[in-house]
Order: structure tokens, then C-alpha cells, then sequence
């Protein structure tokens, strides 16, 4: 199967930056299985993924995903879009972030300004968590947010959020 795809190698690379997003997948899993991706394919993806952030309505977040920290390079162009997104399609560009460790810092305070949103808080509170301690910077907002609610699905969000933060 290695020597199969190494043959076709150079297609897939293209294939890394077609318009359609289930071919780039497809491409993605092929060139992935043998030995993993080389650094200039990554590179073409990533690059092709910091154009589609900027131009397109639909992202590649389940591939996004596996990149993890080696996607770093695109916080600036995810924090972009969240700021454009609709609560709904802010879940999976956060749960991109989520994979990228303290390169998603800079998320942070953006979504610290949510917590004043009151239809985005429990979103907001779910999404810090999932941060974990890159979002630490996070906790004086959620104990202040903790100390002044009844409501018992903020309240546990928020203890949920600040045990992820760690000590």
C-alpha cells in the first residue's frame, strides 16, 4: 500500500488544495496513512486553509483538528471568524482551538468579552473548558460570573471551566 501511494504522491499534494473540501479530506487521510504528511504538503494545506478562513464560509475543522499545535500559524484567521460566526458555527473553529495547546491563548480574551453576552455564556463557559489551563487568564471572570448567577447550568459550566483551568 506505501509504494501505492508513493507513486501518486505528487497528485494527492495537489489534491491538498482543491475547491472541494471532501477531496482535500480524501487526499488528506491518503497522503496521511503511509508515513504522514511532509512538511511542504503541510505547508500548501495550511496555507490553502489560512485562504479558505478568509474567504470561505465553510472550514476544514474536522482536518483542522488533527493539525493540532502545527496549526498554529491560523489563530489569527480563526479568532477572525469567530468574531463573525454565529454562536452555532463558533463551536467547531473553538474546538480547533482547543487541539492547538498555548498557541490558542489568544483566544482567551475574546471569549472572556462573551461572558457579557448573556445567550453566549453557557456556549462561552463550555468553550473555556475545553481550553483548559491555556485559558487560566480566564478565572477571575468566571468566579465573577459564579458568584453573581442562580442559574444551575452556568453554575456548573463555570465550576467545570474553572477545575479545567487547573491550581
Amino acid at each position: 500500500m506505501g509504494e501505492v501511494v508513493e507513486s501518486v504522491r505528487p497528485q494527492l499534494a495537489d489534491l491538498l488544495v482543491h475547491d472541494d473540501w471532501q477531496v482535500r479530506m480524501s487526499a488528506w487521510f491518503a497522503l496521511r496513512a503511509p508515513d504522514g504528511l511532509r512538511e511542504r504538503e503541510l505547508d500548501a494545506f495550511i496555507d490553502v486553509q489560512r485562504t479558505i478562513l478568509q474567504t470561505s464560509d465553510r472550514i476544514d475543522h474536522a482536518l483542522l483538528r488533527q493539525l493540532g499545535p502545527r496549526a498554529a500559524v491560523l489563530v489569527p484567521a480563526l479568532i477572525a471568524r469567530l468574531e463573525t460566526q454565529t454562536l452555532h458555527h463558533r463551536g467547531p473553529i473553538l474546538g480547533v482551538l482547543s487541539t492547538m495547546g498555548r498557541a490558542a491563548r489568544p483566544a482567551v480574551p475574546w471569549l472572556v468579552e462573551q461572558l457579557g453576552s448573556q445567550r453566549d455564556r453557557l456556549s462561552t463557559l463550555e468553550k473555556l473548558a475545553l481550553l483548559g489551563p491555556v485559558a487560566a487568564e480566564a478565572r477571575d471572570a468566571v468566579e465573577r460570573l459564579l458568584s453573581t448567577t442562580r442559574d444551575a447550568r452556568l453554575r456548573a459550566a463555570a465550576e467545570k471551566a474553572l477545575a479545567s483551568f487547573g491550581p
